[in-house]
């Protein structure tokens, strides 16, 4: 592109006009602005272009709207044939949902970048289609991260934190995201623009499947309840269940329960169940049995592993305390053992 414009001049007849100079070299001065604007600018060069402008590219030289990302809506739960009989309250109903999110600069390169990029070639594979999500996750600005660029950490072909699954003509990719946060800094709200983007159409995709997102999020535990007991003059004793409930990972987990400490004379009935409860037997009156039991979890598929604690206290009472003469327990309620404390 030529950086300097051919100057405009006067006819000789009027060279000696200062007015008419004055005008001239004005008219040069904004010509050669014009010029120099547009070589140093980069209109295709869209990662260094900000809106307007970057719409105004995206539109005019690629051809695609800039407009925003509207995940696919769900299925609403109430219309004939959404629901089965019977299993739907009467006038209960459930309304479509659809996320909208609007379509930054950041995201519109991204786009951009999966459309147009010819490093991995146009021809589909798994590796190919990898490749593009990493670089859309990890590629802000739409710039695509390499081995030769200054603070390069990852690239596009380290896709360990992504698999992609088929059945039938649905093509799902899956995503890890603490294998993911692991190798890689994402931005805010990254993975649901993708997973709008990536279903709703607006990446350039073969048109035979149907594409979904399943995002596996970091594995969280909760536990209920924290803490159990059981107590009386029975020498054994089992005390209530308590549950573990994994949020986030894949789905696929095991249960390992052990004592963290304590625990002596306790068993734990169910030691691999997400839902166990806890035995003591052998016990002699004014026995206390207690423990933390610890519950770990594992992610079969991604590694995985969070810790849940649950208070485990197990007592043998002595016999009640009768009245000479009544037969009458001091306690609350006839024939119930006297509870100190």
């Amino acid at each position: 592109m030529l950086s300097t414009t051919i100057p405009s001049y006067l006819y000789t007849q009027y060279a000696d006009d200062e007015d008419l100079q004055a005008f001239v070299a004005a008219y040069n001065q904004a010509t050669q602005s014009l010029i120099t604007w547009f070589a140093t600018v980069g209109l295709p060069y869209y990662p260094g272009l900000t809106a307007p402008l970057l719409q105004w590219v995206v539109e005019g030289l690629y051809g695609l709207e800039a407009t925003s990302l509207a995940s696919p809506a769900s299925t609403a739960i109430g219309p004939i044939n959404t629901y089965a009989i019977n299993t739907l309250a009467i006038n209960g109903f459930t309304p479509s949902v659809q996320q909208f999110y609007t379509l930054t600069d950041d995201a519109l390169k991204r786009i951009l970048t999966w459309d147009f990029y010819k490093g991995d070639g146009k021809r589909f594979s798994v590796p190919w289609l990898k490749r593009r999500v990493m670089r859309f996750l990890i590629g802000y600005n739409g710039i695509d991260p390499q081995p030769t660029q200054p603070g390069f950490t990852v690239g596009a072909e380290n896709t360990q934190a992504i698999s992609v699954s088929f059945s039938g003509q649905t093509l799902t990719v899956t995503i890890y995201q603490t294998l993911l946060s692991a190798i890689a800094n994402v931005s805010p709200n990254i993975l649901s623009i993708f997973a709008a983007a990536f279903t709703g159409g607006y990446l350039d995709l073969p048109v035979e499947f149907n594409y979904a997102v399943n995002i596996v999020s970091p594995l969280v535990l909760s536990i209920s309840p924290q803490a159990v007991s059981s107590s009386g003059t029975a020498t054994t004793q089992n005390t209530p269940s308590t549950t573990v409930t994994p949020t986030g990972g894949s789905g696929l987990f095991t249960f390992a329960w052990v004592w963290a400490s304590g625990g002596a004379g306790i068993t734990i009935n169910d030691p691999n169940s997400a839902t166990s409860n806890f035995t003591a037997t052998g016990m002699t009156q004014g026995d206390t049995y207690s423990g933390l039991a610890q519950c770990t979890v594992t992610d079969t598929v991604t590694d995985q592993t969070a810790i849940a604690t649950c208070q485990v206290t197990i007592a043998c009472f002595s016999n009640p305390i009768l009245l000479a003469g009544s037969g009458a327990a001091l306690a609350s309620g006839a024939g119930n053992p006297l509870t100190v404390g």
